[in-house]
């Protein structure tokens, strides 16, 4: 009589860690890296963690497509016993102004699936830094300008300037005061004029509904707010 093997009703099991917080994997997960300046490279952790009975083999990372965009610092297998953990670093970089995405696809022997994929997206601004820039022409104060185009429906430009480098953030909110995207979060920037795009998506990357937003830029004691309407 065939007798069922005692391990037989393990299942290997990876869960991941984005930047200290687990991920449902069933939940499609993203790896965002917001706002970057052109030519400027950011990095993410991504921790990898075997949550089951049994020695998790990792076979091989990768990004695809296959892109100079974004980048990840180990692809070669390794094995992870029960609770152990691993960090991977994920880069990205892009030469010119835009919005860029890629999936990190981690293939291991975990039966309930063996590809484990993670949506991996970026975005690009134009800077003009005091390089360049004549005396009368610095920034002698902090200035939220209103997005243009305004009512926009696909895409809106944002534009700030700062006279004097300061902790920074940029954040996008729906009607109800609710935090929807931030596009910078307190980061040291350099004096100079900065240009910045929203696509009309929040922190998961789902499209927002039509409707008015607000956003907000903050710099130590500075503080603005301007109205935008988004319409589809």
């Amino acid at each position: 009589m065939y007798k069922r093997h005692k391990y037989s009703y393990i299942f290997y099991k990876v869960f991941l860690i984005v930047i200290a917080l687990f991920v449902n994997i069933g939940a499609n997960p993203s790896i965002d890296f917001d706002t970057v300046a052109v030519s400027q490279t950011k990095k993410k952790i991504v921790t990898l963690s075997n949550a089951g009975d049994l020695p998790l083999k990792i076979y091989n990372i990768q990004l695809k497509p296959d892109s100079s965009n974004f980048s990840v610092d180990s692809n070669s297998g390794f094995t992870l016993s029960p609770d152990e953990k691993k960090s991977i670093a994920i880069y990205f970089k892009a030469d010119k102004e835009g919005q860029y995405s890629a999936e990190l696809i981690i293939k291991s022997n975990d039966v309930e699936s063996s590809n484990t994929n993670l949506n991996v997206e970026g975005e690009t601004f134009l800077k003009t830094s005091l390089r360049g820039i004549s005396k009368n022409d610095k920034p002698n104060k902090f200035k939220l300008n209103q997005n243009y185009p305004n009512p926009f429906n696909s895409t809106t430009t944002l534009k700030i300037q700062i006279p004097r480098r300061e902790k920074v953030s940029l954040t996008v909110y729906n009607i109800l005061g609710q935090k929807i995207k931030t596009l910078i979060k307190n980061k040291f920037m350099e004096p100079g004029y900065f240009k910045f795009k929203w696509h009309g998506k929040d922190a998961t990357g789902a499209s927002v509904s039509s409707g008015i937003y607000f956003i907000r830029m903050q710099a130590q004691d500075f503080s603005q707010i301007i109205r935008m309407t988004y319409t589809k």
